[in-house]
């Protein structure tokens, strides 16, 4: 027992030993730094745990998300041309809507593109592949 009582008399009250009391005294320190190491952790875990559930594993052999950058600008422009040469007309890119990669032999770029043509908006979606040598084909498009 962490605390002894000793009873003294018949009617008496009880006393208790300093030896006991020390004891306990750093045992409720060593509780209490624990609690709070516990409190802390678990504080932690709360704040941490909604954005962890949203995350998603990345697909073995799916699309990824990633953020435009030069080499999806370079992508996106070569889509723009190849699409602007089936149809005859210029289009000007506007700007990527999403963009996603898939490794293949080389490397898949799913992008939605924001496009003018003939002074309004159009929006595609378009596939490129970008072959190991570094040269690209469109492989398709669709409006969206």
């Amino acid at each position: 027992p962490i605390c002894q009582a000793v009873r003294i008399g018949r009617k008496g009250g009880f006393a208790v030993s300093t030896q006991s009391v020390q004891v306990l005294r750093s045992t409720d320190r060593i509780t209490l730094n624990t609690a709070r190491r516990v409190f802390w952790i678990c504080l932690l875990c709360s704040l941490l745990a909604p954005a962890c559930a949203q995350a998603k594993p990345p697909v073995p052999g799916g699309y990824l998300e990633v953020k435009p950058d030069e080499e999806t600008q370079v992508v996106a422009n070569f889509a723009v041309g190849e699409i602007s040469k089936k149809f005859n007309e210029p289009l000007s890119l506007r700007g990527i809507v999403t963009a996603e990669r898939q490794v293949v032999a080389g490397l898949n770029y799913r992008l939605e593109l924001d496009l003018i043509k003939s002074n309004k908006p159009f929006r595609v979606l378009a596939i490129v592949w970008r072959k190991l040598d570094g040269s690209m084909e469109l492989t398709s498009w669709n409006a969206i």
